[in-house]
């Protein structure tokens, strides 16, 4: 997943999950010839991006070895890539999700790469639900909260908190304003509920 903060990406962590496959969200902010190689370096058999993003995926496109599938998750999707929400809009609601173990891999989350190329770090599925159990006692969400992703969604600050936040019953809201699970919020829905702000 290549993607700025957004509803789709939030869909993404868990569709993702739900077929037994695993997550690779990248770093906006590294270069192309750096996504090139977390895409390469992870198998990665497809790609995710929004409208922001295809120009850098762009300029490695073709030079990359496992990608089969290119998906756009912009509102209008680019020439040359499926598009997201026709992908969900043709194809049925509900998946027959496989067994998961809980020591499958949930997750390859890569560093920036600074001293060399990006390392990959693999989460399992135990690994996200034992940060569940162990951030429990010390943030205290509650299923009234609201909590606004302020960190990038690719990195692992936010990644377990859109699981904690769930997990609680809480609503996560993107930058836009946007509910996870593609529901919609307006000044008004926040009105009486405590609005967490965490950033890194």
């Amino acid at each position: 997943v290549l993607a700025l903060n957004c509803h789709r990406f939030f869909e993404l962590y868990y569709g993702i999950a739900q077929i037994g496959a695993a997550a690779v969200p990248i770093n906006f902010r590294i270069p192309p010839k750096e996504i090139k190689y977390i895409l390469d370096h992870s198998g990665s058999r497809a790609i995710a991006v929004d409208a922001a993003l295809t120009p850098a995926l762009e300029a490695v496109r073709a030079q990359l070895e496992s990608v089969e599938q290119f998906i756009s998750i912009a509102d209008q999707p680019a020439e040359g890539y499926l598009a997201y929400e026709e992908l969900i809009a043709t194809n049925p609601p509900l998946v027959d999700a496989p067994k998961i173990n809980d020591g499958e891999l949930l997750g390859l989350f890569y560093t920036s790469g600074t001293t060399g190329e990006p390392k990959g770090v693999m989460l399992t599925h135990k690994n996200m639900l034992s940060n569940i159990a162990h951030s429990d006692g010390v943030y205290n969400y509650l299923a009234t909260d609201v909590y606004l992703h302020s960190a990038p969604m690719f990195h692992l600050a936010d990644g377990a908190a859109e699981v904690q936040v769930d997990d609680v019953g809480s609503r996560g809201l993107d930058h836009a304003g946007r509910l996870g699970h593609r529901a919609r919020v307006g000044a008004e829905d926040l009105h009486g509920q405590r609005v967490l702000v965490r950033g890194d």
